[in-house]
């Protein structure tokens, strides 16, 4: 009987031997499982790291101006998509990529911008040459105030000025006033001798106005 019972505790903690040992084997594998997701999810990550290292140093990239057909392209993308429509600068870059196909790829951001600064240098030059026009208007402007206000109003010319003035010193105050005035209007050609009388009123007025 004793032996009975001594055999029976072997076989019993063989099991147990066993069964510990087997668990041992699950629990390994079960970790082996464990770290080789782990190596795996890091080795995803670092590929996915790696991979987006050109896309941040090419988002750094250099910007390249747009070159003269990419501009003509980009006027006439700008015509053929007009504003409220959908998606309206993807559309024009993708026409743009079309027509012109550079090696870097032409994205919306670059569209917009590089239309912003044509259409600021546009506006610039529009204004420039708006303010420019006054100026060469107020250059014979400068030129007419130069003149003797009455000279203007009036319609006479600087010969027809001297030829009364020749008038009013040939003929003297002295004479009967009638008869001097038709003298003077003779010596001005197409001045009636009322004219003449009223020019010499007005230029004395402005003498005595400069006094």
């Amino acid at each position: 009987a004793p032996e009975v019972v001594s055999l029976v505790k072997k076989q019993a903690e063989d099991l147990r031997s066993g069964a510990s040992q087997k668990n041992g084997e699950e629990v390994t594998d079960e970790a082996t499982s464990k770290i080789d997701n782990v190596n795996e999810k890091s080795a995803v990550k670092e590929a996915n790291g790696s991979s987006s290292t050109p896309s941040s140093s090419s988002s750094s990239k250099v910007k390249v101006p747009f070159t003269k057909e990419e501009l003509s392209a980009l006027a006439k993308g700008v015509k053929k998509f007009p504003p409220g429509g959908a998606n309206r600068w993807d559309q024009i870059a993708h026409y743009v990529n079309n027509l012109c196909r550079p090696a870097d790829p032409r994205t919306k951001e670059e569209c917009i911008e590089t239309f912003n600064q044509v259409n600021k240098t546009a506006k610039a030059q529009r204004n420039g040459g708006s303010t420019a026009v006054p100026a060469k208007t107020a250059e014979p402007a400068n030129i007419e105030t130069s003149k003797p206000p009455e000279e203007n109003s009036s319609g006479w010319s600087s010969e027809q000025d001297q030829q009364l003035q020749n008038g009013l010193a040939k003929y003297p105050a002295t004479m009967e006033k009638n008869e001097r005035w038709t003298k003077i209007a003779q010596e001005v050609p197409g001045k009636s001798k009322k004219e003449c009388v009223q020019r010499f009123k007005e230029i004395r007025n402005a003498i005595k106005a400069k006094k």
